[in-house]
């Protein structure tokens, strides 16, 4: 009948230490449960429930007096147990939200010193007149900015393709010269309207030109 009344006492998980000790005639008994998955710091609030009593008196009231004592400790030991496992879960999620923090950080950071590396390329290849490459950069930049500094990435984008199209009109315009019109000599319109003068035109020089033109006048 003992065991079976300290069986039905019992939880799962639950170990119940009995340490007997004979005194003067008297038999000392010390009734201690433990659960052995709780740190031994919080089993200690647990204090050992202690019988002094002569063999008899204990062989007819040791399961009445240490039921209720046993099922309360048995009950604190399981909220503790249970306060325990909560505890490391939630010290659990709080280190792999830590974790995942520290690489959304990581992340931002490395995603923004690329961001200034290519905004500074982008100002590099703008000074050395390289506007294409200038404007694939801040746009690459772009990509990695959040939404306000998209703005102004955007802004600076058109002031690139601005003073690229500027430099290209005034680099058609200082190219682009007047075309010069040469007119032969054959092409001009003699003075005396012979129609023969044509052939001197090609064949003397302008001051045989004159006296021929002066010899037509006279003829006339």
């Amino acid at each position: 009948m003992f065991f079976q009344s300290i069986y039905q006492m019992m939880s799962a998980g639950t170990d119940l230490n009995i340490n007997i000790r004979r005194t003067d005639g008297k038999l000392s008994v010390a009734v201690m449960p433990r659960r052995t998955t709780l740190k031994d710091e919080a089993g200690q609030a647990i204090v050992p429930l202690i019988l002094n009593g002569t063999p008899m008196e204990l062989d007819g009231q040791f399961l009445q007096i240490i039921t209720t004592p046993l099922q309360k400790a048995q009950g604190i030991l399981t909220n503790l147990e249970t306060f325990e496992q909560q505890a490391r879960l939630t010290a659990t999620q709080g280190k792999a939200t830590g974790t995942a923090n520290d690489k959304k950080t990581k992340e931002a950071r490395e995603k923004q010193e690329k961001m200034e590396k290519l905004l500074k390329r982008a100002e590099e290849a703008f000074t050395a007149g390289k506007y294409s490459e200038a404007t694939t950069c801040l746009r690459q930049a772009k990509v990695l900015a959040d939404t306000d500094r998209q703005k102004q990435i955007e802004a600076r984008i058109q002031e690139v393709q601005k003073e690229c199209f500027l430099k290209r009109i005034h680099s058609r315009s200082h190219n682009s010269r007047p075309q010069t019109v040469r007119r032969t000599e054959t092409g001009l319109t003699d003075k005396c309207g012979c129609s023969r003068h044509n052939l001197h035109n090609s064949l003397y020089s302008r001051q045989s030109r004159k006296r021929y033109n002066n010899r037509c006048l006279g003829r006339r």
